[in-house]
């Protein structure tokens, strides 16, 4: 299968839930991802300092969730259906779709995730420490609930540092107050590229 560059993230999810579905994981609900999601950009930037899917998180009743993922999620298995967290992502949503079936069986968190037949997780979307990261929360959450996992994401300095409804900011996904500094130092750096980066296109135009 030929991949587009442009919807990069969306292969990087999709192969995610793969990577999790051949790991046999449990209790394997839409809550439950999301935290799978979380504790693993928050292990990787623990231990490596970059987030393995780099989509921001916020805070909600059940835990820190990545909206534009959960979004994702939700136009793969209603299509055109107006959800309050949708986003225009319905080539996404067919891309996403071509890897993983994704539909309800009537309770929120009762979603079946069911690999497409003709498709096999591919490790090359992911660098060694991704994949690493990726065992280790497969191992740690395999068991766990949708409760039993929202409730340990509330101890999480990413959940106390902000208000309900409230974006979390990367430095505050982790533990560690040397690890923030460093954190917030290269978003600051990526926001300031970004800036000049735009005001060269700006220039160039002129």
């Amino acid at each position: 299968m030929k991949y587009n560059k442009k919807y990069k993230d969306v292969y990087k999810i999709a192969h995610t839930l793969l990577f999790f579905i051949q790991k046999d994981m449990q209790n394997f609900g839409l809550t439950k991802l999301m935290k799978l999601f979380f504790y693993a950009d928050k292990l990787h930037l623990e231990k490596y300092k970059k987030p393995i899917f780099n989509k921001p998180y916020t805070k909600l009743e059940r835990g820190p969730v990545p909206l534009w993922t959960l979004s994702l999620i939700k136009k793969s298995m209603r299509g055109d259906k107006s959800e309050m967290y949708d986003l225009d992502l319905q080539n996404e949503a067919e891309i996403f779709n071509q890897f993983i079936k994704t539909y309800e069986t009537g309770h929120y968190d009762m979603v079946s995730f069911k690999q497409k037949n003709d498709v096999e997780f591919n490790e090359n979307l992911f660098s060694q420490s991704e994949i690493e990261v990726l065992t280790k929360i497969a191992e740690e959450f395999k068991t766990l609930n949708a409760e039993e996992i929202s409730d340990l994401s509330h101890e999480t300095h990413a959940w106390n540092s902000v208000e309900l409804n409230q974006p979390i900011e990367w430095r505050n996904i982790v533990d560690d107050t040397q690890d923030k500094f460093f954190i917030n130092y290269l978003q600051n750096e990526r926001l300031s590229f970004r800036d000049n980066l735009e005001m060269f296109k700006v220039e160039k135009n002129k």
